[in-house]
């Protein structure tokens, strides 16, 4: 198995533990870096491109179009064009839920009208596009899936993320700048993968292109996901304050429910529900933190004053 991460959003810390195994060979270098492209299509028995590379900074003062037109699109692009000049047919593509935009109704099948809003769901929509074009012109078949709101190892941005940060920093209160109604599923990474290995390993039919929603069957608002964050932080009954009124950021989903009966149809079960997810996610974002310092952070932790004691020892 050969990985290519330019670790822009990526870590070391994630892939340690297959550093070192036999048949694992990781390349820091950019996809969209011909030679580092080339040098990760070396060998002559790829049987499949898993492609999760992109940019989920959606908006607010990190969105930018260029960037998701590069790292989300551009990518899914220069993959693709790898994969027919070296004739590989199967590709494994992370899109997301969000490519079904701001529709109030249950998204209840995978081939739904869809109407990103956000210029990183567009890109995503483009990807898949692009995908369904070369699934025809050059055999490749593919397995889409659309991802709700993924949370746990390896996810390294986030609302969890800043929940997390913002009280390792100040356990006195949370304060939340998005509209507290916002209702969405959290999936965990460890079931988002059960179900993409299963999916494509069982689907082998003369279907070119599969698409999937994949997404938790409960929901969870922003205020819900708040208290559960503090409550496994050992902050129980701190004040959360949200801004007042606050508008929707332009890019963001106010609500997003997934139908997730089409892989559940192969087998599949969420083992997580969305707040089993969140609670898993925290104390696995507090690990990581506190490895990547070299030091035991407690809430209220500076991560500044942390790391320089730790220089200091």
């Amino acid at each position: 198995m050969t990985c290519i991460d330019n670790l822009s959003r990526g870590t070391r810390y994630h892939l340690a533990p297959h550093m070192g195994v036999s048949g694992f060979r990781f390349i820091e270098g950019d996809v969209l870096d011909p030679s580092a492209l080339a040098h990760a299509f070396r060998s002559s028995d790829i049987e499949a491109v898993f492609h999760f590379a992109g940019r989920s900074a959606i908006h607010g003062i990190a969105a930018s179009p260029p960037a998701d037109l590069q790292d989300t699109f551009c990518t899914t692009f220069a993959l693709l064009m790898k994969m027919r000049e070296q004739r590989i047919q199967n590709l494994v593509f992370a899109s997301s839920a969000a490519v079904y935009g701001n529709d109030s109704s249950t998204a209840t099948d995978a081939r739904l009208p869809v109407r990103p809003v956000s210029m990183y769901a567009a890109a995503k929509l483009a990807s898949e596009a692009f995908i369904s074009a070369f699934a025809t012109s050059a055999g490749i078949r593919s397995w889409i899936f659309r991802l709700a709101n993924l949370v746990g190892p390896g996810v390294t941005q986030g609302i969890l993320h800043d929940f997390v940060d913002r009280l390792l920093l100040d356990p006195t209160r949370l304060r939340v700048l998005g509209h507290r109604s916002s209702r969405r599923p959290y999936l965990h990474v460890a079931d988002a993968l059960d179900a993409i290995m299963l999916a494509y390993l069982s689907t082998r039919d003369g279907e070119l292109v599969k698409a999937f929603n994949l997404g938790a069957k409960t929901m969870l608002d922003v205020a819900q996901v708040a208290e559960i964050v503090a409550a496994e932080m050992g902050l129980a009954g701190i004040p959360i304050e949200f801004a007042q009124d606050a508008p929707a950021a332009t890019g963001d989903i106010r609500s997003l429910s997934c139908d997730v009966s089409r892989i559940e149809s192969l087998g599949w079960q969420c083992h997580r529900s969305s707040e089993e997810a969140i609670r898993a996610a925290v104390h696995e974002h507090l690990a990581w933190r506190c490895d990547t310092i070299g030091a035991s952070a407690a809430p209220g932790d500076s991560f500044a004053a942390v790391t320089s004691a730790t220089r200091t020892k």
